[in-house]
């Protein structure tokens, strides 16, 4: 549901703001500056969308909770209920940790993205129409499991952080839940460190495979499919 104008709004504002940002940062520095800043746009704004649809979720597979917490009935019951606990800020008690994790990402993607693409031309040059994709492809697919990779710790902070927030909404679980910071009770600072305390490092990088296998594939399709797009339509690259 949120995916696609997250998508649209964060590709269209990561190529204005490196244009933009390129004289005063240079075109290193340029791509990972404005991917940050694209992707807090693009979170904030869509922010309301993914609590509402991890929500949603989680009542339709949490049975009792699905009643009490979400109020049920899908995604519109679901913002109701958020609203009515919380206020109309409460659509948005997700984005501090989704920024811990897509911020880091889209810098460390963005920076890889253009330096592998860069070094890919130099290594593979070619005058076919399609390499610019291809290499864009290969880039993104680079880029996308290292960045998963290093940013995983902060995607198991917010996947527990939210569950935790959403059970503990609910007064007939919140009493059998565990309330340690481990399990989501805190900032994300506290739940890092109950993390590596009760699990140790190994316990930030759960589910770190499954990630890869999801975010790789994903990356290289998104960009591919975006540069071939800007040139099918003919829009070339700012500045060039």
């Amino acid at each position: 549901m949120c995916a696609m104008p997250a998508t649209v709004m964060y590709f269209t504002a990561y190529d204005e703001l490196k244009y933009r940002f390129s004289p005063f940062f240079g075109e290193m520095w340029a791509a990972p500056i404005a991917g940050i800043t694209a992707r807090m746009f693009a979170s904030t704004v869509t922010s309301p969308l993914e609590l509402i649809r991890t929500l949603s979720q989680a009542g339709e597979h949490g049975g009792g909770l699905g009643g009490h917490a979400t109020g049920g009935g899908g995604l519109v019951a679901t913002a109701r209920t958020i609203v009515r606990q919380g206020g109309v800020f409460g659509l948005w008690r997700g984005l501090e940790p989704t920024l811990w994790r897509d911020v880091p990402f889209s810098g460390v993607y963005w920076l890889a993205l253009e330096q592998g693409k860069v070094a890919l031309e130099e290594r593979y040059p070619s005058e076919n129409p399609l390499a610019p994709t291809a290499r864009a492809f290969v880039a993104g697919a680079g880029a996308g499991m290292l960045a998963a990779v290093l940013v995983t710790p902060f995607d198991v902070v917010k996947t527990r952080r939210q569950l935790y927030t959403t059970l503990a909404s609910d007064p007939a679980v919140a009493a059998t839940i565990d309330h340690s910071a481990s399990a989501g009770n805190g900032s994300t600072s506290q739940v890092i460190s109950g993390i590596l305390k009760d699990e140790g490092a190994p316990g930030l990088f759960r589910g770190a495979y499954a990630r890869v296998l999801k975010v790789t594939p994903a990356c290289a399709i998104m960009i591919g499919v975006y540069e071939t797009g800007k040139r099918v339509f003919g829009l070339q690259e700012r500045g060039t």
